[in-house]
């Protein structure tokens, strides 16, 4: 692989504190014609700086995130494009023509999410409840504290979703989905469950 003579490709935005301003015509058809001929106008050099500082800043981009650039609520994304979330993570877009779903906050269904699990951990006061995270598993490790706690889910989630549960506590237990499977993990132990869209349940 031949070696780079530059630190990097375009360090810094053109004009990034210099005036810029929008072209007044069309940037789908670009220059008119009134700029190419004799004795036509000179093209404004905050013309220029504008379309430069836009260029640049792409390239910026694509040398800091890669193919993972940030998401953007003004882009519209094609299927199997990647991008990274306020959260950090790395989504897919799921489907054609994917305009202002943020993916953070998306169910499943038009992102998914590349990124692994992230684990919880938590020392419990009280019951308490989890949601979908937007990726396939979701890590809580978890301490009684002084009683038998319930952790139950809330909301939707994704079929196949699985919850991995650690009881890291000493002497009561976990009821996972207390309301309905009452999955039990006791102390020093660590439970997988999955849910089922079709069924409705977890397992």
């Amino acid at each position: 692989m031949a070696t780079r003579d530059t630190d990097g490709f375009i360090p810094t935005k053109w004009a990034d504190s210099g005036d810029a301003s929008d072209p007044s015509f069309s940037r789908v058809t670009g220059w008119p014609i009134a700029y190419s001929t004799a004795g036509g106008s000179t093209p404004e050099r905050v013309v220029f700086n504008k379309l430069f500082k836009e260029l640049s800043a792409l390239a910026i981009d694509l040398n800091q995130f890669g193919s993972a650039m940030p998401w953007d609520a003004l882009i519209t994304y094609e299927i199997y494009g990647v991008v990274t979330g306020s959260d950090g993570d790395t989504y897919k877009s799921l489907i054609t023509a994917n305009t202002a779903n943020d993916p953070i906050s998306d169910d499943g269904t038009k992102w998914q999410n590349l990124s692994g699990p992230s684990p919880t951990r938590a020392t419990l006061t009280g019951n308490t409840t989890f949601s979908y995270n937007g990726k396939e598993k979701l890590i809580l490790i978890l301490d009684p504290n002084g009683a038998q706690r319930n952790v139950d889910p809330a909301l939707t989630f994704k079929d196949g979703f699985e919850i991995e549960v650690f009881n890291i506590g000493s002497a009561y237990n976990l009821i996972f989905d207390s309301t309905a499977l009452a999955g039990v993990v006791t102390p020093g132990d660590r439970q997988s469950f999955i849910y089922l869209l079709t069924e409705d349940e977890w397992r």
